[in-house]
């Protein structure tokens, strides 16, 4: 947790009474400021984003009741403890207190050993929540890596499971992703081709880059035939293209598996 000074703020309409506590906590090593009304206190609030206020009750044009109301109602300030200084000590003045969002109050006239008592402690719980706050933050996104490298993981297993060639590409056909049976097939491993244009990789794709475009573009899902040319002899390869969402990498996967009919290669069109 942070070792700097911590920042109170000081909200009371008797200058004097600020003076003296503004005195008491900069002694016991706080950062303190002080303004004389509400209106001011929500002001000061916002600029110095202190780790507590005191709060005096009974203030012209705005109370200490109005201006806790305030604060609460403000996401940026709704969690800064609230301590009340007030001279009413009767079960409904402190009822009332606690009803609008304060964590203690303090009753004049003040101590300076109890004032700088109650600051410190709730300074320390309010540091401390905030503490936990950010550890909480920093496990949770720890263990959304570490979840989202699993499904990588898991999702790279069954696709290198799947005995048909699969190919992901970006919305500009260069490929994202090469399967193992991709590897075995065209015998190109993985990392010379991620990167590089489809029809870089494999050539016999080159006259199909704008169905394959178009396809993705228009978020349709289409079947052809691609031919390859081995030694003189062809080799027949049947192609799926599945979109992926736009909202994602506006990309397509390709599914591509041998097959040994030629007879229907000119009948079905790549797209």
């Amino acid at each position: 947790m942070s070792k700097e000074k911590a920042t109170v703020l000081i909200v009371d309409d008797d200058l004097h009474n600020c003076e003296i506590f503004h005195a008491y906590l900069n002694k016991a090593g706080f950062d303190s400021h002080f303004v004389s009304s509400a209106i001011e206190g929500l002001k000061a609030t916002r600029e110095l984003k202190p780790q507590l206020i005191l709060l005096d009750v009974k203030m012209p044009q705005m109370d200490g009741f109005e201006m806790c109301v305030e604060l609460k109602k403000d996401a940026e300030t709704r969690d800064i403890p609230v301590i009340f200084l007030t001279g009413l000590t009767d079960t409904k003045t402190m009822a009332k207190a606690f009803e609008v969002g304060a964590v203690d109050y303090i009753a004049k006239p003040v101590r300076r050993v109890e004032l700088v008592a109650r600051v410190t402690n709730h300074v320390e719980m309010y540091r401390y929540k905030h503490h936990l706050e950010e550890l909480v933050a920093q496990r949770t996104t720890e263990l959304k890596m570490h979840r989202d490298q699993l499904e990588a993981v898991i999702v790279d297993n069954i696709v290198n499971a799947i005995p048909s060639v699969l190919i992901s590409i970006d919305s500009e056909c260069l490929i994202t992703k090469w399967n193992r049976q991709a590897e075995q097939k065209t015998g190109i491993c993985a990392n010379e081709v991620i990167g590089k244009k489809l029809e870089e990789a494999l050539p016999w794709f080159s006259r199909h880059i704008d169905s394959i475009k178009g396809a993705i573009k228009e978020q349709r899902l289409f079947r052809g035939r691609a031919e390859q040319v081995k030694q003189e002899i062809p080799e027949y390869r049947d192609v799926i293209v599945y979109p992926l969402r736009a909202d994602a990498s506006g990309g397509a996967v390709i599914k591509i598996d041998s097959v040994t009919d030629s007879g229907e290669s000119e009948d079905i069109p790549f797209s």
